[in-house]
């Protein structure tokens, strides 16, 4: 049952849980528990440059970390640029309220946050009427960076990641006053 395992964390990137691995396989949950932990064990002891981790409920294989600087490149992303650039906005300017992501980057980032939530890169607690949204640790290890060293390589995706109605209204305050006020003045 290891190599089933095994094939189905290979080709599931973003990981499983025990129980969709058990569902797939139609095997005890317990069996496949225990087979998780062999299989991880099994990695560690022949010091592969893959690993088997353990991410909350999920399973999944990932680069050893003192080897990732020189697969970094090689990786391609498995996130959509527009979920990676409403990532990047949470990660730089978090905590930050829902409603402010939103804003930024409009309606479709309800659909990156739920990814998101789901995946375990972010989580959320009410806060008012809406959420104030964080980065996890889940988001650090897939990065292979700290927060804080990430914050600053995230800097100029989390500005190009405002729409350009907020790029507009920060850039050009003085235009959209005079056509404002032009609008007014032909309408009265």
């Amino acid at each position: 049952m290891k190599d089933m395992i095994e094939a189905l964390l290979f080709a599931k990137t973003r990981g499983m849980t025990a129980e969709e691995i058990r569902k797939i396989l139609k095997k005890k949950k317990e069996a496949v528990e225990n087979n998780l932990k062999d299989l991880k064990g099994e990695y560690e002891r022949r010091n592969s440059g893959i690993i088997i981790v353990s991410e909350g409920e999920k399973w999944r294989m990932r680069i050893r970390n003192d080897l990732v600087d020189y697969a970094v490149d090689l990786v391609p992303m498995e996130m959509k640029k527009s979920v990676l650039e409403t990532l990047s906005v949470i990660a730089w300017r978090g905590p930050i309220k829902q409603s402010t992501v939103i804003k930024i980057r409009g309606n479709k980032a309800y659909e990156h946050i739920k990814m998101l939530l789901e995946e375990g890169f972010v989580e959320q607690e009410p806060f008012g009427k809406t959420y104030k949204l964080k980065v996890t640790p889940v988001f650090e290890d897939y990065f292979s960076k700290k927060k804080k060293e990430i914050k600053k390589d995230l800097k100029e995706t989390a500005e190009n990641a405002e729409t350009e109605s907020e790029k507009e209204k920060k850039a050009h305050p003085v235009e959209k006053q005079e056509a404002e006020k032009s609008i007014y003045e032909t309408n009265s």
